[in-house]
C-alpha cells in the first residue's frame, strides 16, 4: 500500500480531492477539499517529504494559472514502512475493480518535474 496518495472523489453529489496516509495498512484521509477548482487546470505542486519513522510531510498546491493556493498541509508523520530498504515515489492513476462499475476515463498529464535530495 502507497505510503501517499492524492486521492480523487466524485460520489454520491461529494467531489473532493485528498491527501491519504497509511502508516501500516489502512489509509485515512490527512486534509481535504473541494475537487470542482481542480478541473480541468494545471496545478503546481510542491511536496517536501523527510522520510523516516519521525517523517515529515509539507505540501502545497496551488492553481497555475493565478497561483491560488488550493490545498496544503504540513505534519509530521511516520514515513518510513517496517523493514523497507528504500521508499521511491510513484506518480500515476490508480484504480481498484472492487467497484468497476464506479470507474471512468481519466487523463493526468504531468509535465516540468523536478526532484531534489537534500
Amino acid at each position: 500500500m502507497p505510503t501517499l496518495t492524492y486521492t480523487l472523489r466524485d460520489k454520491n453529489d461529494k467531489k473532493s480531492f485528498d491527501i491519504r496516509f497509511s502508516k501500516f495498512l489502512t489509509q485515512e484521509s490527512i486534509v481535504s477539499t473541494d475537487l470542482d477548482p481542480f478541473l480541468g487546470e494545471w496545478i503546481t505542486v510542491k511536496e517536501i517529504i523527510t522520510y523516516g519513522e519521525e517523517g515529515k510531510l509539507e505540501v502545497t498546491l496551488s492553481r497555475k494559472r493565478d497561483q491560488k493556493e488550493l490545498l496544503s498541509y504540513k505534519g509530521n508523520l511516520r514515513m518510513w514502512k517496517t523493514k523497507a530498504q528504500f521508499l521511491r515515489p510513484k506518480w500515476g492513476i490508480y484504480r481498484s475493480l472492487k467497484h468497476a462499475d464506479e470507474l471512468r476515463d481519466e487523463q493526468v498529464l504531468f509535465a516540468d518535474f523536478e526532484m531534489t535530495q537534500l
